[in-house]
């Protein structure tokens, strides 16, 4: 399984290439999002975790009709972090 965090000065990150159904309706190719830990075990549980939900919003995508914009994409996975 593919770690998607990188840390820079004491924070993780986590970044993914956005999914083709759902980078049609960003316009962007990448999502970038800080894990706000210093603990590299947390930080790739919270990625693994932003990552199924990411395969999720992007399986959704594939098979309805959805339109999402950048900040509707971007609170989703806040949410969806914050509550992890």
């Amino acid at each position: 399984m593919a770690v998607h965090i990188f840390r820079r000065e004491a924070t993780y990150y986590w970044r993914r290439r956005t999914p083709r159904a759902l980078a049609i309706f960003t316009g962007r190719q990448h999502v970038f999002l800080s894990l706000r830990t210093t603990s590299r075990v947390m930080a790739r549980r919270l990625a693994a975790q932003l990552d199924a939900i990411l395969e999720d919003a992007a399986m959704l995508a594939e098979n309805t009709d959805l339109h999402l914009s950048r900040s509707q994409l971007r609170q989703c996975l806040a949410l969806s972090w914050s509550g992890i």
